[in-house]
This record gives C-alpha cells, sequence and structure tokens, in this order.
C-alpha cells in the first residue's frame, strides 16, 4: 500500500463496545468512504 492513501479515524461510535469508544482507539478508512458511524461529537462547558 502506497503511503497517504489511508486516514486514520479516532474514537468510536454508538455502533462499537463502550471498550471501543476513547480516542486511543483508532481505525483506517479509504478517503472515499463514508458511512452513519463516522462524524464528530461537539462539546462545550456548561457555566
Amino acid at each position: 500500500m502506497a503511503m497517504g492513501t489511508k486516514r486514520v479515524n479516532r474514537g468510536g461510535s454508538w455502533n462499537n463496545k463502550a471498550v471501543n469508544c476513547r480516542v486511543a482507539n483508532r481505525n483506517n478508512w479509504n478517503p472515499g468512504n463514508s458511512n452513519n458511524n463516522l462524524g464528530f461529537r461537539l462539546a462545550r462547558s456548561v457555566p
């Protein structure tokens, strides 16, 4: 595999076991792939 052909996504999703829902969990994906398990989560502190 040539360097740079995959992208890393970190953490887990609603579809993973709890042990995989952490930042240290890493997977690789092809840049053109998409599904409903990949996204981002917004967080903010509550005053």
